[in-house]
């Protein structure tokens, strides 16, 4: 009497049982995703119907006309109790649905048609929104430190073409709400918001500019009237002699459009004590040359100013 099998019985066994799993897992899988998809439609019929009770009991949000649009989220579904967080897992792959529900008027069947969409409400309503104009006024994304804000008015239409009221502008400064944009302090970063509601759709559009304080601008020198520097044959020169002992250097005067911004303030200048002209190049006195000396003055924003003056050094005998 044979126990057990043959090597090549083990073989065939193996390649049969190979057969029938390539054959019978895909089937299997097809009916698992079939499942899947009929359970989600199910799920998402369900969350209509259930949109459905949640506006019998908030009439006053529905669509009066057959172009209003309201849109639903889950959340609103969850926190006014009709449904559990069970009820919003996607049953295809278990994760958290996070679409929206709108709610339509068909005017011709005097009814209301939902509709739940994969995209988050936030996305759906957003494909609607508004036309922001600035009509008054300039908006500038930038402003020079030290200059001037001008304040704008703004006018929103709604995607269907309809004026809309709007309301602003907020001024925020670090997610604090001021009273106006100021200029004395560089790298402060405002946000103006304003809004318009649209009814046709239940929501309340908001467009926010931003507004930075900058500094760009280069320091200025110049030199007081008797300085002795002069403007001559296109250059900026004073002349001395040989061996003039009693020469120095004048003295630059630095002015900025950061100067005196705030004294406590480390990202501004207070020029008066502490943005002083240095200076660049090298003069003999003993040499009758032309020397060029570059004045220059960089304020905490980097921006350097230059002025470059030439050291004309004569001849002392030409003096005489």
């Amino acid at each position: 009497m044979r126990k057990g099998f043959t090597l090549i019985e083990l073989l065939g066994t193996i390649i049969v049982i190979g057969i029938i799993a390539v054959m019978v897992v895909p089937v299997i899988n097809i009916l698992i995703t079939n499942y899947r998809n009929g359970a989600y439609e199910k799920q998402i019929t369900m969350l209509e119907e259930e949109a459905n009770k949640w506006s019998v009991e908030n009439s006053e949000y529905l669509p009066e006309n057959a172009d209003d649009i309201i849109f639903v989220n889950l959340d609103m579904l969850l926190e006014d109790g009709f449904m559990s967080n069970k009820d919003i897992l996607d049953p295809r792959n278990g994760e958290e649905l996070n679409g929206c529900i709108t709610i339509t008027k068909d005017i011709a069947n005097n009814q209301y048609d939902y509709k739940y969409n994969e995209l988050t409400c936030a996305e759906l309503i957003e494909g609607y929104a508004p036309t922001f104009e600035v009509v008054k006024g300039e908006y500038k994304n930038n402003i020079e430190a030290n200059t001037e804000f001008t304040e704008f008015e703004v006018e929103a239409t709604s995607y269907k073409g309809n004026e809309l009221k709007v309301e602003g502008p907020t001024i925020k400064l670090n997610n604090k709400e001021v009273s106006e944009v100021k200029i004395e302090i560089v790298g402060n970063q405002y946000n103006i918001e304003y809004r318009a509601y649209d009814p046709n759709y239940g929501y309340t559009y908001r467009q926010n500019y931003e507004v930075n304080i900058v500094d760009t601008t280069k320091p200025e020198i110049s030199f007081s009237e008797d300085s002795g520097i002069v403007y001559d044959e296109g250059i900026y020169k004073i002349e001395v002699y040989q061996d003039d002992t009693t020469f120095v250097l004048p003295e630059a005067i630095v002015t900025d459009n950061s100067c005196g911004l705030s004294g406590t303030d480390t990202s501004v200048n207070d020029c008066e004590n502490t943005l002083k002209a240095k200076t660049r190049g090298i003069y003999n006195i003993e040499v009758a040359d032309d020397y060029e000396i570059t004045y220059y003055a960089t304020d905490c924003s980097g921006n350097e100013g230059a002025f470059l003056v030439h050291i004309i050094v004569g001849d002392i005998d030409h003096q005489k």
